[in-house]
C-alpha cells in the first residue's frame, strides 16, 4: 500500500501582519538592524520587546535544560514576533530570537503594545489567527518528531524553507548544528543524511520504504506528489558545512 503524505509543515512565518505595516509605523517604536546570526533577543533575556519585520528573516528557539537548542520556526517579513501575551511568563526566558539574514524590525514595547491590541479590532483577530497557527504548528511538528524518519525532516524543512523565502539564492544558509538543532537530530546523523541526499539524490516516497532512495532528483518526502523537486549538493566553505540546493 502506497503510503500517502497530505501534511505540509509550515516552519515559517511571514505577512500575518502586513496590512498592519502602515499602522505599527505610525504608533510608538523604535528601528532596529541586526546582522545575520546576531541575536535579537537571547537565553535568559524577558521577552519584554515584540519585532515587527519589514525585511530579512529571523528564527525563534528553545533551549532545554541540558543545553541542547531546538529551532522551531523562522519568521519573514509582515510579521511580529513574539505574539502579544500579558503579564510575565518565565518559560519565556527559554526562547530566543535571531537574525537568520540581516534584518530590519520595529521594536514595540511588548507591555505597552497591549492598548493597540485591545482597541484596534482587526488586530486583535490577526492575533488570534496568529496563535492557531502556531498551535497547529506545534501540534503537527509532535507528529513529525514521533513518526517522521531523519530523512523526511531535513528533506522538508530544506523546501519548505526554500519554497517560502525569496532572499536565499537557491542557498540553505545553514550550518549543519544548525540544521540539527532545526530537525530535531544530532550532527552526525545530519551529515549522515546529508551525504545520502548528495550521493544517491532521492526520489519522492516509494511503495516500499526500502527503496526510497532510488534514482531520481530529490524531493521533500512529506509534500505532495504536483511540488516541485529539489537538487540538494553539500557544500563546504571555510570548513562549516552548509548546504546548497537548486530549484529543479
Amino acid at each position: 500500500m502506497e503510503r500517502q503524505n497530505t501534511m505540509e509543515l509550515q516552519y515559517y512565518f511571514s505577512d500575518d501582519f502586513s496590512a498592519f505595516e502602515d499602522y505599527f509605523a505610525k504608533i510608538k517604536n523604535t528601528v532596529r538592524r541586526y546582522r545575520k546570526n546576531e541575536p535579537v533577543c537571547a537565553f535568559g533575556e524577558p521577552m519584554d520587546e515584540m519585532y515587527y519585520i519589514t525585511s530579512g528573516t529571523m528564527s525563534g528557539s528553545f533551549i532545554h535544560e541540558s543545553g541542547n537548542v531546538k529551532t522551531s520556526s523562522f519568521y519573514g517579513k509582515g510579521y511580529l514576533a513574539p505574539l502579544y501575551f500579558p503579564g510575565e511568563i518565565e518559560m519565556m526566558r527559554s526562547f530566543a530570537f535571531t537574525a537568520v539574514t540581516d534584518l530590519e524590525v520595529y521594536v514595540f514595547n511588548r507591555v505597552g503594545f497591549e492598548q493597540y491590541v485591545n482597541t484596534n479590532p482587526a488586530l486583535n483577530i490577526a492575533m488570534y489567527r496568529a496563535y492557531i497557527k502556531l498551535v497547529s504548528l506545534n501540534g503537527q511538528e509532535l507528529a513529525n518528531q514521533l513518526f517522521s524518519t531523519g530523512m523526511e525532516k531535513i528533506c522538508n524543512f530544506f523546501y519548505i524553507y526554500l519554497k517560502n523565502t525569496n532572499d536565499h539564492e537557491n542557498r540553505i544558509p545553514f550550518s549543519q548544528q544548525a540544521i540539527a538543532e532545526f530537525v530535531g537530530l544530532n550532527r552526525a546523523n545530519v551529515a549522515k543524511y546529508l551525504k545520502v541526499l548528495r550521493e544517491k539524490k532521492c526520489h519522492r516516497y516509494p511503495a516500499k520504504p526500502d527503496n526510497c532512495y532510488k534514482h531520481g532528483k530529490v524531493a521533500s518526502i512529506l509534500l505532495r506528489k504536483h511540488l516541485n523537486f529539489l537538487k540538494i549538493n553539500i557544500i563546504y566553505k571555510n570548513k562549516r558545512p552548509s548546504v546548497f540546493c537548486k530549484l529543479s
